[in-house]
């Protein structure tokens, strides 16, 4: 885990999967939790924020167009 901490912030991110482990706001020995921070076992589907590469959404069908041609990915969720 990486730990990056300034004046008014702190934040864990995890190397391994990209993701957030933790966000708070922070003043003096108080703070505030922006994200929710990973509690337990490092998983990066448990964190409050992973990125969604390379698609960020559901891709209807597994088809989309670009640069005018149709791109089939395969499908992983049955129908």
């Amino acid at each position: 885990m990486i730990h990056i901490r300034t004046p008014g912030a702190e934040a864990t991110l995890l190397p391994a999967g990209g993701c957030i482990a933790s966000y708070r706001l922070t003043s003096g020995k108080t703070g505030f939790d922006v994200l929710r921070p990973l509690a337990g076992e490092v998983d990066p589907q448990a964190t409050a924020c992973f990125p969604l590469l390379p698609y960020s959404n559901r891709i209807r069908n597994g088809r989309f167009l670009f640069g005018g041609e149709s791109h089939q990915l395969p499908l992983n969720f049955g129908d």
